[in-house]
């Protein structure tokens, strides 16, 4: 859970610095520099978060056979965004079986 909270923190940093440029903005601003801002801290949580992408889809995975009321509140959440149910099948994830 420590990695959500990293991820969220780094897009944060992120919108703030959107929220910056657009609130000050003029015709010399660029948004390229608030990447260039947070690029350091956006490379350093990606690069956790993706390390442990495998671990975190056999969790899911798991979580999901053991808890039909979670398999079910994935499958309602996909057709109330209008998304379609396929990516959250467990046989894509990943692209292993």
């Amino acid at each position: 859970m420590a990695q959500v909270s990293n991820l969220y923190d780094c897009h944060d940093m992120l919108l703030t610095e959107f929220s910056e440029k657009y609130n000050h903005w003029n015709r010399f601003k660029r948004i390229s520099t608030s990447f260039e801002t947070v690029s350091e801290a956006m490379q350093q949580c990606y690069q956790i978060y993706s390390s442990q992408y495998e671990d975190a889809i056999d969790f899911l995975r798991d979580f999901r056979s053991a808890n039909p009321a979670f398999e079910t509140f994935l499958k309602e959440a996909g057709a109330a965004s209008g998304t379609r149910y396929n990516f959250l099948q467990t046989q894509t994830f990943g692209g292993r079986n």
